[in-house]
């Protein structure tokens, strides 16, 4: 738009953003925050395998993807930013920008791509200590993490959200247990943001909300609650799992789960439902409904 306001509309930069604006575009008429998450959606499939007692399906080639996950990580400092190198984006394309978000998401993915006891490449470990270093100079002085720069505090982007410090804490938590954290300072790190995590927990035992959310969490009869601004509320069982979504009219989906833990059942407030059968424990073997 700022080139278009200068008389360049037939720039062929332009018309490159024009072109990209009418092919990104939703059918509701909307656009997405981000037309590519894989780096983002990558580690997150990895750690929930990862969690998997089954462990890793043996299709799924771990040495590739620990090979791009690598390769994905900034070498140099960061043309847009200026941020160090070490960090990961949320995408392998140009436009990405490091944070403290997808960055212990890649150190905990490259952790867990590997069975305890398994032994590090050299290149794995080089790897880790690039983003442990980045996450060291981007923990803010009140001992939390910000998405992307240090210090400032008065942005949103810019201060310590309890969601991200965790995050930064479970992938040094997982680096100590797995390998040995390199150096003293990252366990002083650790304790400022666990201090900086308990300043942020509420007396109902609930955590403050970044500045500006519109998201609340609350434990309610089932387990926690997370309630959206519109009224949407996603309610988890004991274990962590999904188990209601209710919109702001009251309507009900309900997921029920069988003995092995994997989702067996989804009914909606007007009796529709699917039910998923498994051939084992761990595979999925065909999905009905009840029409």
């Amino acid at each position: 738009m700022s080139l278009i306001s200068c008389g360049l509309l037939e720039h062929p930069v332009v018309q490159r953003c024009l072109q990209f604006l009418e092919n990104s575009v939703l059918e509701d008429g909307s656009w997405p925050i981000d037309t590519n998450l894989t780096t983002w959606l990558t580690t997150l499939s990895i750690n929930a395998f990862a969690a998997n007692p089954d462990g890793f399906p043996e299709e799924l080639d771990c040495v590739a993807i620990r090979n791009w996950l690598i390769r994905q990580q900034y070498r140099t400092v960061h043309p847009y930013t200026g941020a160090a190198p070490g960090g990961w984006s949320w995408t392998d394309l140009p436009g990405g920008v490091p944070d403290a978000d997808d960055t212990p998401g890649s150190m905990l993915a490259l952790l867990n791509l590997r069975r305890p006891g398994e032994t590090y490449t050299e290149a794995e470990r080089q790897s880790l200590q690039a983003a442990g270093k980045w996450l060291l100079g981007l923990q803010n002085r009140d001992g939390g993490w910000p998405t992307f720069c240090r210090g400032w505090g008065a942005l949103p982007f810019d201060r310590s959200p309890a969601d991200l410090t965790a995050h930064v804490l479970r992938a040094f938590q997982l680096w100590q247990d797995r390998i040995g954290l390199p150096a003293p300072a990252y366990a002083v790190a650790m304790q400022r943001g666990l201090a900086y995590l308990s300043k942020q927990q509420r007396p109902d035992g609930t955590w403050q909300p970044p500045g500006g959310s519109t998201t609340s969490l609350t434990m309610g009869g089932l387990g926690w609650e997370v309630t959206e601004r519109h009224g949407n509320t996603y309610r988890f069982d004991q274990q962590g799992r999904i188990a209601q979504i209710v919109d702001l009219w009251g309507k009900e989906l309900i997921v029920g789960y069988n003995g092995s833990g994997k989702i067996q059942l989804v009914l909606d407030a007007y009796g529709r439902s699917l039910t998923f059968n498994y051939s084992t424990p761990s595979i999925l073997e065909s999905v009905s409904d009840n029409t």
